[in-house]
């Protein structure tokens, strides 16, 4: 996926936005999208906590056309979401669901899925 899929930088909207950096890489059948958080001692006003859920308030990843919406594993935990599917507005996720336990998603569509959720449940 790094060497060959397509790089598509993610545009970011919301009071959290430059807190930060996400991007997909594209292939014939896999799909991985990475958002991780920056600055996270001046997001969290240098309170002792990792940034998750509602710090990010309105804080949203967008989708461009070429990345695929659908379910996603996320590889660190093996949480499954729905990425790109709401009817209303623009296509995306909030930082604040991407970011339920780990202030870090990597997550996948296609590839190696089913392999990916067994190894990280038998972490967790």
């Amino acid at each position: 996926m790094f060497e060959t899929g397509t790089y598509l930088p993610l545009s970011i909207t919301g009071a959290g936005a430059e807190h930060l950096c996400a991007y997909a890489r594209v292939s014939v059948d896999c799909t991985l999208i990475i958002v991780v958080s920056r600055w996270a001692a001046t997001l969290m006003q240098s309170t002792p906590a990792a940034p998750l859920g509602p710090v990010w308030s309105d804080t949203r990843i967008l989708l461009p056309e070429a990345v695929c919406a659908g379910e996603y594993c996320n590889v660190f935990t093996g949480r499954t979401l729905l990425i790109g599917t709401a009817p209303d507005g623009p296509r995306g996720v909030n930082a604040s669901e991407l970011f339920h336990s780990l202030p870090v998603a990597v997550l996948m569509a296609g590839g190696l899925i089913p392999s990916v959720r067994t190894a990280a449940a038998s972490v967790l």
